[in-house]
């Protein structure tokens, strides 16, 4: 089995109890942060990051070398 495939799995099993509440929002804005870096790696590729909220829930990270 793949290594990270496996951490996710180990993970969701000791987390089985574990709920996601998402809550009516009265604000239905969206709103995506993002930010780059450029040549930050050593073989001189750039990081780009990005967050997407949805109202107050945060609903996705991108994260791409």
């Amino acid at each position: 089995m793949c290594n990270k495939l496996g951490r996710v799995l180990v993970y969701l099993k000791a987390t089985q109890e574990h709920v996601l509440v998402l809550h009516r929002q009265t604000n239905s804005e969206i709103n995506m942060y993002a930010d780059a870096a450029y040549a930050l790696h050593t073989d001189t590729k750039s990081h780009t990051e990005a967050v997407l909220y949805a109202g107050e829930t945060f609903m996705l990270v991108s994260l791409k070398k």
